[in-house]
């Protein structure tokens, strides 16, 4: 797979929907740059990680049910960019 941080918005979205990768994968590998790059950057003023990782265990759990429930059949019934941090 390509890295994660080179993935569209779309693509990893999809990629979520399959459950290639998980919502909580994506954003601990966006924080990682966010520290990494931030210094340089100067991209953030504050990062609510805690608030992310709750959000994104959220996306998790709904897209796990939605999968459970569907299959990857009606994902459009799914917010677009859920789980994209």
């Amino acid at each position: 797979m390509t890295e994660l941080h080179d993935l569209s918005a779309l693509d990893l979205a999809a990629a979520l929907r399959t459950g290639e990768v998980g919502a909580v994968e994506v954003l601990e590998h966006t924080l990682e740059r966010a520290h990494a790059l931030g210094p340089t950057v100067g991209a953030f003023v504050h990062l609510d990680e805690e608030g992310a990782r709750a959000r994104a265990l959220e996306a998790d759990e709904a897209l796990a049910a939605h999968r459970r429930a569907h299959g990857e059949e009606h994902a459009e019934e799914l917010p677009p960019l859920l789980g994209v941090p």
